[in-house]
């Protein structure tokens, strides 16, 4: 997955989250106190806050992954040296767990989404996937087209999502290898040198 991929997805961009941006603001800005107490508590405003809230922790996240590709980006040996008195590849490492968390999210974050603005009423769960497909109105077709595109570009992320979930961390090979170069000042070709070597 690359940083265009993602980066030219924002609200203004897209036309759901426009209007939804524009309907919120239209019937929550300017409510205080009583008033915004009274209309949240309706079947409208409910429905507004909640969609806004899931929209607002996407862009969140999109935000997030932005970053991370841009730190991550920076941190190319080859473009960038960093300070070998620190621990390089634990910071790489962060921004990569933290890149793969958030892409991950964002997709069930997606899946939510469709949930309530449709309001299907699913219960968050490992088949909720399934029961979206199943239940969502054949005439909204184009979510399956949509939604088989987000997965080709997640779906490879998955393992090591669920690596992370449950081992909390990492383990790879490039890492060490980038660890041994800032730490150690050892290029890659010298420390496959020295393994090669190695007696068996």
């Amino acid at each position: 997955m690359t940083n265009t991929e993602y980066a030219s997805i924002t609200s203004a961009e897209t036309q759901f989250i426009e209007a939804l941006n524009k309907i919120f603001a239209h019937w929550y800005v300017g409510k205080k106190g009583e008033d915004f107490t009274c209309f949240r508590k309706t079947e409208l405003g409910d429905y507004l806050w909640k969609v806004q809230n899931i929209v607002s922790e996407i862009d969140q996240n999109m935000e997030d992954i932005r970053l991370a590709e841009k730190i991550l980006l920076a941190h190319d040996p080859g473009n960038f040296v960093l300070n070998k008195e620190e621990n390089s590849a634990h910071a790489i490492r962060y921004h990569y767990e933290n890149y793969i968390l958030r892409t991950t999210k964002v997709k069930d974050l997606s899946l939510s989404l469709t949930n309530q603005v449709m309001q299907l009423n699913i219960k968050r769960g490992s088949n909720m996937e399934n029961l979206i497909s199943k239940r969502l109105d054949p005439k909204y077709g184009n979510f399956q087209i949509i939604w088989d595109h987000m997965k080709t570009l997640t779906d490879h992320i998955k393992p090591y999502r669920n690596h992370l979930a449950h081992n909390g961390t990492v383990n790879h090979k490039d890492l060490i290898l980038l660890n041994a170069h800032y730490t150690y000042a050892i290029n890659t070709k010298t420390l496959l040198t020295i393994l090669d070597t190695r007696p068996a």
